[in-house]
């Protein structure tokens, strides 16, 4: 693949991204703390559980209930009360900035034959993750959704010396595909419906637009991430002869944020907003479990 052929085909990059909302992490269940018992008998039950940890719970319970503790709690060596897996997210402090547009930069990026080496190499998925130190599919993914045949495959150029110059990776989910593996439109709303994402760590090929300037945008923390969140209603035809006015508009939710020197951009089609608060809060803490609030 040559310069022009690559920049080409970056320009059919559907650039996008996601928006979210704010969650807390609940705190892990705290144990119960044994109350101290005297000196004899707290040294008994000590020696007790060390020299049989495999001591019954029922036993270990009446040896601490002789030492005046009523209320038992597990033994010493048992298993710590795990976090729960599940992570509330509330709505109620999520902030969505406006969107103006998303703009494709691809075009605006020139191979200079004098110092990259412009043909392309392809990444598999065991290449990606490798790069990336992380593997870059969300742990949620909304029900009805399916990953793209495209997405263990990355294009990079490297200057002479082998040093990676363009690193964006792109991964899409969407309610469906054709043949060619492209995503297709819904049938009441000729549009996509679904996830696409942009990754990089050099700079990302597309940038979105919002309505106020830059140092006016304003963010919402996931798990210490800062990330900033926006909105468009889109439009979508057909579009009436005389008046030019759409058939109809529909939600696009668009998320940015950077993790672990990774810059991501996110874009929610045609899905509810708490369902791409569920996937971006994924992609920061790694877990599957989000429960909205």
């Amino acid at each position: 693949m040559n310069a022009k052929e690559f920049s080409a085909a970056m320009s059919d990059i559907d650039s996008r991204y996601i928006a979210e909302a704010i969650f807390y992490r609940k705190k892990p269940l705290c144990k119960a703390v044994l109350i101290k018992c005297g000196a004899a008998a707290a040294c008994l039950a000590i020696a007790v559980t060390a020299m049989f940890p495999n001591l019954p719970d029922s036993l270990y319970q009446q040896i601490m209930t002789l030492c005046g503790h009523q209320t038992v709690s597990e033994k010493p060596g048992a298993a710590e009360s795990s976090e729960t897996s599940e992570f509330p997210i509330s709505m109620d402090s999520i902030y969505l900035n406006e969107v103006r547009e998303v703009e494709n930069t691809s075009l605006k990026w020139f191979c200079d034959p004098n110092v990259y080496d412009c043909e392309s190499r392809e990444w598999d998925k065991e290449s990606i993750t490798e790069y990336y130190g992380r593997d870059l599919t969300p742990a949620y993914i909304p029900a009805g959704l399916t990953a793209s045949p495209e997405n263990d495959k990355a294009l990079a150029l490297s200057d002479k010396e082998g040093n990676v110059m363009m690193d964006t990776v792109c991964l899409s989910f969407y309610h469906d595909f054709d043949e060619d593996g492209n995503p297709k439109y819904t049938d009441n709303i000729p549009a996509y419906k679904g996830i696409f994402i942009n990754v990089s760590k050099l700079g990302m090929l597309s940038d979105c637009i919002y309505q106020q300037p830059d140092n006016q945008l304003k963010s919402v923390d996931i798990g210490g991430i800062s990330v900033i969140l926006g909105y468009m209603a889109v439009p979508y035809g057909p579009y009436d002869s005389d008046t030019h006015a759409a058939a109809g508009y529909y939600d696009m939710y668009t998320a940015e944020f950077e993790l672990d020197d990774i810059d991501y951009q996110v874009v929610f089609r045609q899905l509810e907003l708490k369902e791409m608060v569920k996937v971006v809060s994924s992609i920061i803490l790694n877990d599957h479990s989000i429960a909205v609030e």
